[in-house]
């Protein structure tokens, strides 16, 4: 979601649109060596966002797994312990996101924050969001954004640790651990919804002329009431007020994006990911332990 990439001719044929649509997500926003589509146009890319939130399983999963498995080895220990390991839980479940999307969405957010913090005119933010080079505001907002993700999976870790009582159910330790795996199908839904008709991209060239400006609000609707769901079931009132945090995220960078830039691109999706998954991890993470 950097923005580097744009429409590229291809064979001008498309694939069925939920495989062709799947496919190119995996391939374009993970490192998993996935055959996507052989044509690259406004088709692809509005296939791609709107099977984006199933992409969110890979960092998701990953997270899940690595909380799960320090949670258990800790549990028996002293609190100091627990603190300890949830802290590396954390750091581990933010590093393994980063890898396996290659940084990209943290890249977007070192752009984006660069260019708002210009201030300037849609003409001059976008020369800044076009410069390769990080500057102080992107340094601090990079880090700081992924500190709050450490500590929302860290409380994650935490919460779940509290559960693995001795005489504890499998079925429950397992739910709370799938807690987890929400904050980044989250963010990626989140991503979707800033790519909304309402927001158009800002050239006609790069990622956002493939994406943005591409999902009705009907495909939009049906995904959050889908994840809306599935959220509730898994942490209950704290799955829908992550829903809803991460609806206005969207909503938020969205217009301010659409606003500053005139239009939408790669880098302001990477930043609704990053934004949207350290919200959600902490809201999470905090209802897990209080739970």
């Amino acid at each position: 979601m950097s923005g580097k990439a744009g429409p590229q001719a291809g064979s001008g044929k498309h694939g069925h649109a939920l495989t062709e649509g799947v496919a190119t997500a995996f391939s374009w926003l993970t490192i998993i060596p996935v055959r996507g589509a052989t044509t690259f146009d406004r088709v692809t890319g509005r296939r791609a966002i709107a099977s984006i939130p199933v992409v969110g399983l890979v960092p998701g999963v990953a997270a899940a797994a690595v909380i799960l498995l320090i949670s258990w080895l800790v549990s028996d220990s002293g609190e100091a312990a627990i603190a300890i390991g949830a802290f590396v839980a954390g750091a581990l479940a933010v590093v393994l996101g980063l890898a396996l999307t290659r940084a990209m969405h943290a890249d977007g957010l070192a752009d984006v924050t660069d260019a708002l913090g210009s201030y300037g005119p849609p003409e001059k933010a976008r020369a800044v969001l076009a410069d390769a080079s990080a500057g102080p505001v992107a340094v601090a907002a990079v880090g700081m954004t992924h500190l709050v993700q450490v500590a929302g999976y860290a409380m994650l870790a935490v919460g779940l640790s509290q559960k693995m009582l001795p005489d504890a159910p499998l079925s429950p330790l397992l739910l709370a651990a799938t807690t987890a795996i929400l904050p980044a199908v989250l963010s990626r839904a989140a991503s979707m919804t800033a790519c909304s008709t309402r927001w158009g991209p800002f050239s006609e060239s790069g990622f956002g002329s493939l994406v943005a400006g591409t999902q009705p609000l009907w495909s939009i609707a049906l995904w959050w009431i889908s994840l809306a769901g599935i959220s509730s079931v898994i942490a209950g009132w704290a799955g829908l007020a992550a829903c809803a945090v991460a609806v206005g995220i969207a909503v938020w960078l969205g217009r301010l994006c659409n606003r500053r830039f005139g239009g939408i691109n790669g880098d302001v999706l990477g930043t609704v990911v990053e934004f949207t998954t350290a919200a959600t991890a902490v809201l999470l993470g905090f209802a897990l332990v209080l739970g």
